[in-house]
């Protein structure tokens, strides 16, 4: 008799079913087993040979409605689930199901679940598709996800026993700022302003008071808010929605530093020299009073032109501001921090539409708070760690010196030559960085440099910086919508009143890998709106010709940003050309073809060139956009062989080959 065991159903990242079945081993499931479940069912699995398992009963379902986008085919309705674990169609039925629309995004309830003679069918409950196209692109965003728009009872009740007035009381045992001119500096739609500056000029430099929403003031340790908001991790903002880690009431009203009202703050106060060096800085709990609410574009527009109708002491602080940010930038320059700047983009509509997606400027207004924002996270990392206090540093590692080898190679390949022998890995990116804007190179080998790097996280341990250059660095500036932040404040208020930590250094560690999950969940999160936009705004222009340049190449085919509607899209190798063959370079990002007929490559210098014969070695490589002939094969051959040959023949000439058409760029 095989042994039995209780488990749970999940897809791994390959898509495939697995259950658990030690905590060092797991069985896989055949894709006749999965017929029988969907993820997150529990069953009684079944021992089998080479670590695979068979479903002997279904104990429990898990599964009861689903929220998918709306398939017809041969007469009939589908739903196929946002949800990517879950992995196949579901058979709609019941009445109405013609008023439902090809993607439309629909949520329905489940009627017969899986089995081996039967796929699983569902009613329909109600259509979630808008009129606002965003809300579509969120919908389909979250769905199948834990972010979640509501708020628990014990939440919205520990919300409502909060007092809502700033008392003298509160006032007392706080350094009084009420009568600087602080600013808020944000985005057009912001509401929660977490942060105001305020700075002037001093006999040795510069004083610069950067003042935080004092979040820790209405937000208890263990409270049902601090275990919501440590749930949630972040804050998740996207187009024309934004996904609160804490309360509207919290966030956008008690802490929010909204002009002419009084607000608790835990404040910096930084010290620089006549240079823009840190001299000193101490941090208190105060209280402020923010005099205007400014956005970006109108700061931008009063740095460019002159022209914003404020006081002159607001217009003074943003002008010395903008002289301790020249500085600041000069210091950043000099320790090599690297500075990617990659595009950004949104989305532009007519009506329920999206036509295109328009760039967005990177204004000096932005790095003038950026700038400010740094120094005191500096200031809160250098603190915390001098006296050994846990907190959640910002780590972001040293690269690996094998991507950085690969990366240099690749880059070669595409004509630079500054930095190849620099043994300090910051300043040979810096340098690769400098080449690619002088030469007026794609942004698209800026992406490859950019994903050569380690992601940041949060570390109990680790506080160094590799992109920023800095020994120590933590988030501090914005409690409102980033936990880590929060518990860095937490941290401080007990150096500044002589208090114990309330974290321990376990407590950090385990805060310090949640917030870096939900980080990452959440930068995916909005990615996928992102993606549902784009595919939208493609479906506008479909049968339409675009000029497309060629951003990362894989084996099976090339990811194309189309220039006119800042859009990408991926383009299969099987549409390049009808019957292609292609050997993939992946230390030079390259497909080199092995075609015979016609292929036109247009080099990122303008420069176009005709390549007759597949010794021609035509590069299709990064910023390179090109254009395939169309014409059919004389007579069928075998392909597979044809495929072996020319694999052995690019292996001795592909690298002599492209030297020499790369010398012709």
């Amino acid at each position: 008799m095989k042994e039995s065991f209780k488990a749970r159903v999940f897809l791994n990242k390959s898509g495939r079913g697995r259950v658990k079945y030690s905590d060092e081993e797991y069985l896989s499931l055949s894709k006749r087993e999965m017929f029988k479940v969907f993820p997150g069912d529990d069953v009684v699995c079944q021992k089998m040979p080479g670590s695979k398992a068979k479903i002997k009963e279904v104990i429990k379902r898990n599964t009861r409605e689903l929220t998918g986008l709306i398939k017809k085919h041969k007469g009939k309705t589908f739903l196929t689930s946002l949800d990517k674990s879950f992995h196949f169609d579901i058979l709609l039925e019941g009445k109405n199901l013609k008023n439902l629309k090809t993607n439309d995004i629909c949520e329905v309830k489940i009627t017969s679940q899986p089995s081996l003679k039967y796929k699983p069918k569902a009613k329909p409950i109600k259509t979630l598709k808008s009129n606002d196209i965003f809300e579509e692109a969120f919908i389909f965003a979250t769905s199948g996800t834990d972010l979640s728009t509501e708020w628990s009872k014990p939440v919205i009740n520990e919300c409502n026993k909060i007092n809502k007035e700033i008392s003298l009381q509160d006032i007392k045992p706080r350094k009084d700022l009420r009568s600087l001119d602080f600013v808020t500096i944000d985005g057009n739609n912001a509401k929660d302003f977490d942060d105001a500056v305020y700075a002037k000029e001093s006999p040795d430099g510069y004083v610069l008071y950067v003042a935080i929403a004092d979040v820790s003031e209405y937000v208890a340790i263990n409270s049902q808010l601090d275990k919501e908001a440590l749930s949630r991790g972040t804050s998740v903002y996207f187009e024309k929605k934004v996904v609160p880690m804490l309360p509207e009431l919290i966030s956008n009203k008690l802490c929010s530093l909204r002009p002419n009202e009084d607000k608790l703050v835990l404040t910096c106060e930084i010290y620089l020299n006549k240079s823009g060096e840190l001299k000193s800085f101490e941090f208190f709990n105060s209280v402020i009073c923010s005099k205007s609410r400014l956005t970006y574009d109108e700061v931008e527009k009063f740095y460019q032109k002159g022209q914003i109708a404020l006081s002159e002491n607001v217009l003074s602080n943003l002008r010395i501001l903008k002289k301790i940010h020249i500085l600041r930038r000069k210091i950043r320059g000099e320790r090599k921090a690297i500075d990617f700047y990659l595009p950004e983009y949104r989305p532009f509509g007519k009506g329920n539409k999206i036509i295109k997606f328009k760039s967005i400027n990177h204004l000096m207004a932005n790095e003038v708070i950026e700038e400010a924002m740094i120094l005191a996270n500096i200031c809160a990392a250098k603190l915390t760690k001098k006296l050994k206090t846990p907190i959640p540093f910002r780590h972001h590692d040293n690269p690996d010196l094998n991507e950085l080898e690969n990366l240099k190679e690749f880059l070669k390949t595409r004509g630079l030559r500054k930095g190849m022998n620099e043994a300090n890995p910051r300043k040979k990116l810096n340098d690769w960085l400098k080449e690619i804007k002088q030469k007026d190179k794609s942004f698209s080998l800026i992406y490859q440099i950019l994903r050569s790097m380690k992601l940041a996280v949060y570390s109990g341990k680790e506080s160094n910086h590799f992109a920023l250059g800095l020994e120590e660095y933590c988030h501090f500036t914005s409690p409102i919508r980033r936990y880590a932040d929060l518990v860095t404040h937490r941290v401080i208020k007990s150096i500044i009143d002589k208090k114990v930590s309330s974290y321990s250094q376990d407590e950090i560690d385990e805060i310090a890998l949640v917030c870096s999950e939900k980080d990452r969940e959440a930068e995916k999160i909005v990615r996928e709106s992102s993606k549902y936009l784009s595919c939208k705004c493609a479906e506008e222009h479909i049968g339409k010709e675009f000029i497309g340049e060629v951003v990362s190449v894989l084996e099976f085919g090339l990811f194309m940003h189309i220039n006119d509607l800042n859009i990408e899209g991926f383009c299969h190798v099987r549409n390049l050309k009808k019957s292609p063959y292609y050997v993939h370079d992946a230390k030079a990002h390259s497909l080199i073809s092995a075609n015979k007929n016609d292929i036109y490559a247009v080099y990122p210098n303008g420069e176009s060139i005709k390549y007759k014969r597949w010794l021609s070695n035509s590069r299709l490589s990064d910023g390179v956009v090109i254009y395939v002939g169309r014409e059919e094969e004389d007579e069928p051959f075998d392909r597979t062989e044809y495929a072996k040959d020319l694999t052995s023949i690019f292996a001795n000439f592909a690298q002599a080959v492209s030297i020499i058409i790369l010398a012709r760029n």
